[in-house]
């Protein structure tokens, strides 16, 4: 469930950003290229830093945290849709991809972590392709929420976004009620 909720987000708000950006915001494709940096920074810490926080806090507190930190991303984006400050965009893009860099692999852990090692490729499969499939599914939904003008587009982008936050808190609740991978001494 977890994996599902965190690609079917990401992939979905990420189609309708670069709507919103092109049609909303008459921003070029190139231009709205260039603010996806943000995201692509985000993962990079985040991941880096997932080890270590893994190592030290288990993987229960890593997807709690990192749903949340998602969860406030989505939020920072929603309200930044109303107003004109690309800066606040920005800060959204940071804070999504930061939250599913550090959830995304505590997920991974646990789940690997739960089947015998001979099983481990076949659910890392598993994994991925639900993951990957969840991922298309959240484009065609919040794809279909976003249409028409600009107008249009930026009532989708704020239904994607309450939409994403709403699921994201459910797999934050999901991930507290997991063991996890206890932390290492």
């Amino acid at each position: 469930f977890f994996g599902t909720v965190v690609n079917a987000t990401y992939y979905g708000a990420i189609f309708v950003i670069a709507l919103f950006l092109q049609v909303a915001r008459q921003f070029t494709p190139m231009q709205a290229g260039l603010a996806f940096l943000p995201l692509t920074a985000g993962f990079f810490l985040s991941n880096v830093l997932s080890g270590p926080v893994i190592t030290r806090l288990g993987t229960r507190r890593p997807m709690i945290a990192g749903a949340l930190v998602d969860l406030l991303g989505f939020g920072v984006l929603a309200w930044a849709s109303t107003t004109q400050s690309l800066a606040l965009m920005l800060l959204g893009f940071l804070l999504i991809p930061s939250g599913m860099g550090l959830a995304v692999p505590a997920m991974t852990t646990t789940v690997l972590s739960a089947v015998d090692k001979g099983r481990s490729s076949l659910a890392a499969a598993i994994l991925n392709t639900a993951r990957q499939s969840a991922g298309a599914i959240g484009v065609a939904v919040f794809g279909a929420l976003a249409h028409g003008d600009a107008a249009g587009i930026g009532a989708g982008l704020r239904i994607t976004c309450v939409a994403a936050m709403v699921a994201l808190g459910l797999a934050a609740l999901a991930a507290a009620r997991l063991e996890g991978v206890p932390p290492h001494a």
